[in-house]
């Protein structure tokens, strides 16, 4: 089960280029380890008995490029989520109007509204992609 660091441990900066990561059970080091390792971020963590440090590797221009990917796959994640919920929200709408709850005009009228829901928070979403790349890129 994924979760939180900031739920499993206290983390601190300790200089500009260095977190430490120390979880409240000490049994979850190899997990959290794991966890850091795994996440695709390019973060090397090191355990250190009762606790982890996390080394911040330099910000170089193939970084922040590599970093604006990130951005855009969470940015493509977030927009399938939506889509799934759009899914799943036309398809109850359906079945209200098959079960004879809501006529064909609320239904069109409620897909519409589901319809620009969807395109507002991909605007949302795609902006925010935008403006976390051009800060990443920002020397």
């Amino acid at each position: 089960m994924e979760q939180k660091i900031s739920q499993m441990a206290n983390v601190t900066v300790i200089d500009t280029q260095t977190l430490k990561v120390e979880p409240w059970d000490k049994g979850t080091i190899s997990s959290i380890e794991k966890g850091v390792y795994d996440s695709e971020t390019g973060l090397t963590p090191q355990g250190m008995g009762e606790y982890i440090l996390i080394k911040i590797p330099m910000m170089t221009t193939e970084r922040r490029h590599d970093l604006t990917k990130i951005v855009s796959k969470m940015g493509e994640e977030a927009k399938i989520s939506v889509r799934n919920v759009r899914h799943d929200v036309l398809k109850q709408i359906k079945q209200m109007v098959d079960d004879k709850e809501i006529s064909e005009n609320e239904q069109d009228s409620l897909e519409k509204q589901v319809e620009t829901i969807v395109k507002e928070y991909n605007t949302k979403i795609d902006d925010a992609v935008s403006n976390k790349s051009d800060e990443v890129m920002k020397i």
